[in-house]
């Protein structure tokens, strides 16, 4: 089981990369939008050469081009945030993430409409007091933390500021009281140890996620390693779940 600096340090390595995934989707968004937006300021300019003269010319192409520009930056802002009483995924915040009894609920970022989904069930206490993002935030937006209806493996987070959070319980798989994650599709390398059984009773369900692994796939140990197993599906292929995630 992961300590304290070592879940740190996996938290800390996901919010990295959930970051930059977003400012690469940012940037590949208005480097799409540049072209439309320098067409449409080419043809506002040049209605207004025949429709005002030359007199004007100069100056209205530049004054169009700059609030295209403007807008264009605040679409691409608006086009990565979405109703956040609603939908699963609220990005331009940070990455949702709880730490419960060691277990990792990380922020949800499917497409669906959350009240449609999930029903707030048993207060848990405010997030700010839990181990995860919450703890270190702006305290002063409320942050309650909700059990859900229809899964022990999901957690809501309601938002003073009137947003909803999905968070998810991170493992497909709890062997032992461990939790285990996706670690390598293709795990041939590793060499099987103890064969646990069939995956049904560990998988971790979670409504809006579609696992991995299939409930008909046979778990193994894995020889010299504690914190990895071995999914051996029915077509012979293997995958590889460890309890530190990809590697």
């Amino acid at each position: 089981m992961k300590n304290y600096n070592e879940m740190a340090q996996s938290v800390l390595s996901r919010i990295h990369e959930y970051e930059t995934a977003k400012k690469r989707k940012k940037e590949m968004c208005i480097k799409a939008a540049v072209p439309i937006c320098c067409l449409c300021a080419a043809i506002m300019a040049g209605v207004a050469i025949h429709g005002a003269g030359g007199k004007d010319a100069a100056s209205t192409p530049q004054n169009g081009l700059s609030q295209s520009n403007q807008n264009m930056t605040q679409n691409a802002d608006s086009a990565f945030n979405t109703d956040e009483t609603k939908h699963a995924y609220i990005n331009g915040d940070m990455l949702g993430l709880v730490m419960i009894d060691s277990k990792e609920y990380i922020q949800d970022f499917t497409d669906y409409v959350i009240e449609e989904t999930y029903t707030a069930d048993k207060l848990l206490g405010d997030a700010h007091d839990f181990e995860g993002t919450y703890k270190t935030a702006d305290d002063t937006i409320s942050a309650e933390l909700y059990t859900v209806k229809e899964s022990k493996n999901v957690l809501l987070v309601k938002l003073g500021n009137g947003g909803t959070v999905v968070l998810i319980r991170e493992g497909e798989l709890c062997v032992n009281g461990k939790d285990y994650m996706l670690s390598d599709s293709n795990g041939n390398g590793e060499i099987k140890e103890t064969c646990i059984g069939k995956a049904k009773p560990y998988i971790i369900d979670v409504p809006t996620r579609q696992n991995n692994i299939g409930s008909n796939d046979i778990l193994w140990t894995v020889n010299g390693d504690k914190n990895k197993l071995i999914a051996v599906k029915p077509d012979g292929t293997c995958t590889v779940y460890s309890t530190e995630g990809k590697n």
